[in-house]
């Protein structure tokens, strides 16, 4: 289950995609991905990997 995505670290945008893995292919392909609609900025990751990343911040532990 995917978390609340906090706002672009970049542009501080509330405007956040997220694509969910799609389960074609090799597991290896299998990726999801958060995005910020306003500037661009992207990570993707297996599972939800990408929202962990996504949510991560500088100096939180």
């Amino acid at each position: 289950m995917v978390n609340k995505l906090k706002p672009c670290p970049f542009c501080g945008s509330n405007k956040i995609y997220y694509s969910k893995p799609t389960p074609y292919g090799t597991p290896a392909h299998w990726l999801s991905s958060v995005s910020c609609t306003e500037c661009g900025a992207e990570i993707t990751g297996r599972d939800d990997k990408a929202v962990e990343a996504w949510n991560r911040r500088a100096g939180e532990e």
